[in-house]
């Protein structure tokens, strides 16, 4: 124990610690500084009182000023063991994770027998790569008392990074089958499983583990998902309903259950939209990515979106946290990055190709990638000079090697930490980076959550805001420009005349006459994905039909295939008065039929609501069928709407349900029309800005200078 300076220790030291402990551990900082404060008056404070003032002081916020508190400490007591072992743990939340293992390792080598410090090395190690230390370091901590449940995860992370998977899963059966059953331990292994286990030894043990955890709704949801691998979809949604109705974790088992229902059509039969937004609230923020585009069905009026945009705050301080990000050090990271900026050679407009990064997991065969394209192969290098940042750990194909041959820079990133790529990004002098992905699975959004570049930008791979204020603008055209600034957290970075542009497919085979053009009954129908089957979307199907008497609605999709899906939607039909009989699925991967060609059995597409179609509505207006879309205020009920306004088809955009089933029914009771309209759409198309690739390259690069002026970035 170390005396202060000046005086003798206050004789209430002990007392003073242990209530500033006391204080800290109910989450209460300030009360726990305000006890220590008579410990850390002199030259030399108490240094157990001025370890633990820095830990509050770090909590309430102030990363920078507690660590270098800590660093001082550091020096001044080389020898405390908790000194090195607070400090390692502000620098791991800081995302300095080299000099967090570093300091975790000077605390086990000052206390060998602290299995906590051989814990958070493991754990530190772990997220470095650093598999095979990781897997010694816990396997120390094990020894040294540290629970199983807490160890196994590690451990068996460990192992799979390793290559060791069957390692990894003896050590998740070993803690799932301990006395008592370790319930986290179950659940790793069934996401595990889920991941990577053969199916019918991943159903045979989900069905083990949900029967010796009958209340959990997680356990039950893998049960679901397992089953519906099989193709046994009735059993799998009797499994999802089991799953809502459980006592424990409902919402920890929503993400991984929404998918399921939506993609069977069941969701809002199952589960009503009150409960499943109430359900969403509460789920793990990290947990919704893999289901986020099915939560935005959900956003339909002004309040549901408004709901929304808090779901994005949270996601996004879920994001920080992941990555380890300090809001208050990427914008201080950013002005001076905009400061310099203004300093480097050049020094004017146009004198150097402006440095554009391009972040995504989707630079390959992906819809993102397909519009991309057009940027990457069209683009002036005197004017930018790409650089592409692929976080997909999957092999290249040969659309991500043609990204490769013309982009300036190509690296991948999918292994690395969100702060060593943002490292990475910001070693290149990146001036605007464009983040293309948004809350979805396998995204790198986590990495502009470390503001790699001054400017960020929001672009293509998800129809909403990400709730990052580390991004500053969400890139749109005026037709897919939200109808008020509220709608969006970012500010709206127009490109004009489009947003995007793709190569045409003029080289198809000329489109069969569908039946409505002979004189035959009128066939509806849509390509667009189940989970966007929303009860609106239904609704307003149904009554088409109630109004077009002989004509008939198909529904093309693989999941066609699945009775479950077959059951359900025809049921919804059912219930507007709709003979079941009028209904048609074709699953066109099972017949061989391409996605294109399945255009040519249908006259008219009806769009989904309030998440509206996109690549389906290109494909299908570029085959010659009409869409008939309803649009809204937010982007994402705009996108088929910006999409035929390009195509000149703007009249096919209905703001009200009556709109839309008047919009649909004129266009099939007139034969005439309906075929001069099919003629027209390709062409039209074709001629428009959507598919004006050198156009949009340009069109993109005025846009970026117009931003480096703006934020001084030349």
């Amino acid at each position: 124990m170390t005396v202060p300076a000046q005086g003798a220790l206050p004789p209430d030291r002990d007392k003073r610690l242990a209530a500033a402990v006391s204080a800290w551990q109910a989450g209460d900082p300030r009360s726990a500084r305000a006890a220590l404060v008579p410990l850390l008056g002199g030259l030399l404070p108490d240094p157990d009182a001025a370890s633990i003032d820095a830990v509050c002081s770090f909590a309430l916020g102030d990363h920078e000023g507690a660590l270098a508190a800590m660093d001082a400490l550091a020096a001044a007591y080389p020898g405390s063991a908790a000194i090195a072992f607070n400090r390692a743990k502000m620098l791991r939340d800081v995302g300095r994770l080299a000099d967090a293992i570093g300091g975790y390792r000077r605390a086990t080598a000052l206390a060998p027998s602290d299995g906590q410090a051989w814990f958070n090395l493991a754990s530190a190690q772990l997220a470095a790569g650093e598999a095979s230390s990781a897997i010694e370091s816990a396997a120390r901590a094990a020894a040294l008392g540290i629970k199983p449940a807490l160890v196994a995860p590690v451990l068996a992370q460990a192992h799979s990074i390793a290559g060791d998977r069957d390692s990894a899963r003896q050590v998740l059966r070993s803690a799932a089958a301990a006395s008592p059953p370790d319930r986290n331990a179950a659940r790793l292994l069934a996401r595990d499983l889920a991941a990577y286990g053969p199916a019918d030894e991943r159903l045979r043990t989900v069905e083990a583990l949900a029967r010796a955890h009958p209340e959990d709704a997680l356990l039950r949801a893998h049960l679901a998902s397992a089953l519906a691998a099989l193709g046994r979809h009735e059993d799998a949604l009797a499994a999802a309903r089991a799953s809502i109705d459980a006592a424990e974790g409902r919402a920890e088992a929503l993400p991984w259950i929404l998918g399921l229902l939506r993609d069977s059509c069941a969701a809002d039969r199952m589960l009503d939209p009150a409960q499943a937004i109430d359900l969403i609230g509460a789920a793990p923020a990290e947990s919704l990515s893999m289901v986020l585009l099915g939560v935005l069905t959900y956003a339909e009026r002004p309040e549901d979106i408004a709901w929304l945009k808090r779901l994005h705050l949270r996601l996004a301080t879920s994001a920080r946290q992941q990555a380890g990000a300090d809001p208050a050090v990427a914008r201080r990271q950013a002005a001076p990055a905009i400061a310099e900026s203004s300093g480097r050679p050049g020094g004017r407009p146009g004198a150097r190709p402006l440095r554009i990064g391009l972040l995504s997991s989707d630079l390959r065969g992906h819809a993102v990638g397909r519009f991309a394209a057009s940027l990457v192969a069209h683009h002036d290098r005197d004017c930018l000079a790409l650089h592409l940042y692929s976080s997909y750990l999957g092999s290249d194909d040969f659309i991500a090697a043609g990204f490769a041959r013309d982009a300036a820079v190509h690296r991948r990133i999918g292994a690395m930490a969100p702060a060593d790529a943002a490292a990475l990004i910001r070693s290149d002098q990146i001036d605007v980076l464009v983040e293309m992905n948004g809350h979805t699975r396998d995204s790198a959004v986590q990495v502009a959550a470390w503001r790699p570049a001054p400017v960020q930008v929001s672009w293509l791979g998800y129809p909403f805001s990400t709730g990052l204020s580390e991004i500053d603008y969400f890139l749109c055209d005026s037709h897919l420009q939200p109808g008020s600034a509220d709608l969006l957290m970012e500010r709206p970075l127009l490109v004009e005349p489009s947003w995007i542009a793709f190569a045409p497919a003029r080289d198809r085979p000329p489109r069969a006459r569908a039946a409505g053009t002979d004189g035959g009954s009128v066939v509806f129908g849509t390509l667009n994905a189940p989970y966007k089957y929303t009860r609106s979307t239904l609704a307003m199907w149904a009554e088409v039909l109630r109004a077009v008497p002989m004509s008939r609605f198909r529904i093309v999709r693989p999941e066609a295939a699945r009775s479950a899906l077959r059951a359900n939607v025809t049921a919804s039909f059912a219930a507007e008065g709709i003979d079941p009989t009028r209904i048609e699925f074709l699953d066109n991967h099972g017949a061989g039929i391409p996605h294109w060609q399945a255009y040519d059995g249908i006259d008219v597409s009806l769009d989904t609501w309030p998440l509206t179609g996109g690549t389906t509505t290109i494909d299908s207006i570029e085959r010659g069928v009409p869409v008939v879309t309803r649009v809204g205020p937010a982007v994402h009920q705009r996108i088929s709407h910006a999409i035929l306004a390009h195509a000149g088809a703007g009249a096919l955009s209905a703001r009200t349900p009556d709109e839309f089933v008047r919009i649909a029914v004129a266009l099939a009771t007139d034969p005439d029309r309906l075929a001069a309209m099919s003629a027209e759409l390709p062409h039209a198309l074709w001629r428009s800005p959507l598919c004006d690739r050198q156009g949009f390259a340009r069109s993109f690069a005025r846009c970026m200078a117009e931003v480096a002026t703006r934020h001084a970035l030349w």
